[in-house]
C-alpha cells in the first residue's frame, strides 16, 4: 500500500515540474483514498465520513448532466472547455429565473437524462471507498444538508476551516467544470425553486440504501465516447 501511494505521490510531484501532464485531480484523489483505506483498515472501521453535502451532491449531477447535453445533444465529440462554459452559462441564467410553473429547455434536458437512467450524482450518502470493494463504505452524513447552512453554523461558531490547498479554485479560469457549477449556478445565481428543482433530482437516483442506481461516475466514459476528454492543452478534470 505504501509503495502505490508514493507512486500516486511522485506523479504529482512531477506534474509540478512539468515532466507529467495531464490532470493532477485523479492521482491527488488516489492518494487520498489509499491512505483512507490504509487507516480504515489498521482501525478496523468499515465506514469513512465526508463532509459532502446536498449542495456539493446538485453541482456533480448537473455536471454530469451538461457533459451528455454537449456531447449527445450539441454533438461535440471532443471535451472543449468553451463549449462547457457557454453551458454553464445558460443554466446560471435559467436558475436565476426558475419558477414553479415552467421548464426551461436546458433543464427539461437535464431532468430527462436523470429519469432516463443515464445521469446521477457522484456524492451520494453512501458508496464504496474503493471501485469494486464493499469493504470500506464512503458516507456522507451532511447530504440533505445545504452549503448556506454549514456556512451559517462555521460563521455562529467561529470556526476557521482549512482550505483544501488545491490551486483549481484560486482562479476562475482554472475551476473545474463541476466547481463552475457549484459557484456560477449553485452558489450565485441558483433561486429556490431551481435548488429545490435539482435537490429532487438528485433525490430520484438514490435508493433506500443510499447509492445511486444509475452509477454514472463509473459508466462515463462508455457513455460519453472515449475521445470525450479534454485537449493535450486542457487539464481540467471530468
Amino acid at each position: 500500500m505504501s509503495v502505490t501511494i508514493q507512486r500516486q505521490i511522485g506523479i504529482l510531484d512531477g506534474m509540478t515540474t512539468g515532466s507529467v501532464s495531464g490532470t493532477p485531480c485523479t492521482h491527488c484523489y488516489n492518494v487520498k483514498v489509499l491512505m483512507l483505506e490504509a487507516v480504515a483498515r489498521k482501525e478496523g472501521a468499515t465506514r469513512v465520513a465526508f463532509g459532502h453535502h446536498i449542495t456539493d451532491a446538485s453541482a456533480s449531477l448537473l455536471k454530469e448532466a451538461l457533459m451528455f447535453i454537449d456531447r449527445w445533444d450539441n454533438g461535440n465529440s471532443i471535451y472543449d472547455r468553451r463549449h462547457f462554459e457557454e453551458l454553464a452559462t445558460e443554466l446560471a441564467n435559467e436558475a436565476f429565473e426558475s419558477t414553479l410553473e415552467s421548464r426551461s429547455p436546458l433543464m427539461e434536458k437535464i431532468e430527462g437524462y436523470v429519469r432516463a437512467g443515464k445521469v446521477d450524482t457522484d456524492e451520494p450518502p453512501r458508496q464504496p471507498l474503493m471501485s469494486g470493494s464493499s469493504q470500506i463504505d464512503i458516507v456522507r452524513p451532511l447530504f440533505g444538508v445545504e452549503e448556506s447552512s454549514v456556512s451559517e453554523v462555521i460563521g455562529a461558531l467561529q470556526i476557521r476551516p482549512e482550505g483544501s490547498g488545491c490551486g483549481h479554485s484560486m482562479a476562475i479560469e482554472t475551476q473545474t467544470p463541476r466547481e463552475m457549477i457549484h459557484y456560477r449556478v449553485l452558489r450565485s445565481a441558483a433561486n429556490d425553486v431551481f435548488r429545490m428543482w435539482v435537490r429532487n433530482l438528485v433525490e430520484f437516483g438514490v435508493g433506500v440504501d443510499g447509492m445511486t442506481f444509475t452509477r454514472s461516475r463509473q459508466r462515463r466514459a462508455a457513455e460519453l465516447g472515449a475521445e470525450y476528454k479534454p485537449t493535450m492543452g486542457d487539464h481540467d478534470k471530468l
